[in-house]
């Protein structure tokens, strides 16, 4: 009988177990920015994410990083608060699983100079008696409220549109030829201008006047009578000429 409470007990302890294994859960540290430097302004930034999980035993923690970047050192509570070098687990892998076995506190870092300085350390505590959070009841589907039935709707009848009449194509008048005036002929040869010729005054030769007959004289008289007579001719003439 004694055995088979031992059996029964160890039977137990499996279940136990499996229900552990099986309600254990994953979480990624830091949600989406994953295991980097946290904000200048919040150095704290990780252990302020590990205290809002309500860790169990068996539940697991999620490191996302660069490879060659960054890594997961396990340390303990004094090498945590000195960001000093550890001997603990390291892990280097870029996507790191770290199992939390059973409850207590557990400390992590990244090995890299100055990255712990800088706020990459992060303690998380797991408690014994820690159950999942519970899954709130789904919420039921709200029922689609019922569709009014469809009414065909009300064809107006089409009236035929009315056709305008197209006016009259409004011919626009033509103008009348604008006749250009004819230039005067130019005549070809100007007209030559008549010369104006001054009257030619008359010229009124004085008639000698015979003289009277003289008494007769002698030859020597006649001859200068007759001499007088061509010159007084000869001056006349030259007048009319000169004139």
């Amino acid at each position: 009988m004694a055995q088979g409470r031992g059996n029964a007990f160890v039977c137990a302890l499996a279940v136990l177990a499996l229900l552990q294994v099986v309600a254990a859960k994953d979480y990624t540290v830091g949600d989406a920015d994953g295991w980097t430097f946290p904000p200048p302004t919040d150095p704290t930034y990780y252990d302020t994410w590990a205290a809002k999980i309500n860790l169990a035993p068996g539940d697991n923690l999620v490191f996302n990083y660069g490879v060659g970047q960054h890594d997961v050192q396990v340390v303990t509570a004094a090498e945590y608060n000195a960001c000093s070098m550890s001997n603990g687990k390291r892990y280097t892998s870029g996507t790191d699983t770290v199992p939390l076995p059973k409850a207590g506190d557990y400390y992590f870092l990244c090995s890299f100079i100055s990255h712990c300085d800088q706020g990459m350390k992060m303690k998380v505590t797991v408690k014994a008696g820690a159950t999942p959070p519970a899954t709130p009841p789904a919420t039921p589907p709200a029922t689609p409220p019922a569709t009014p039935p469809v009414k065909a709707p009300v064809v107006a009848p089409v009236t035929p549109p009315v056709k305008a009449p197209s006016p009259a194509p409004v011919k626009a008048p033509t103008p009348a030829p604008i006749k250009a005036p004819v230039p005067a002929p130019v005549p070809e040869v100007a007209p030559t201008p008549v010369p104006v010729v001054a009257p030619t005054p008359e010229i009124t030769v004085p008639t000698p006047v015979a003289p009277a007959p003289a008494p007769a004289a002698s030859s020597g008289q006649a001859v200068r009578v007759c001499l007088s007579f061509v010159g007084a001719s000869i001056v006349a003439a030259f007048g009319v000429l000169l004139f």
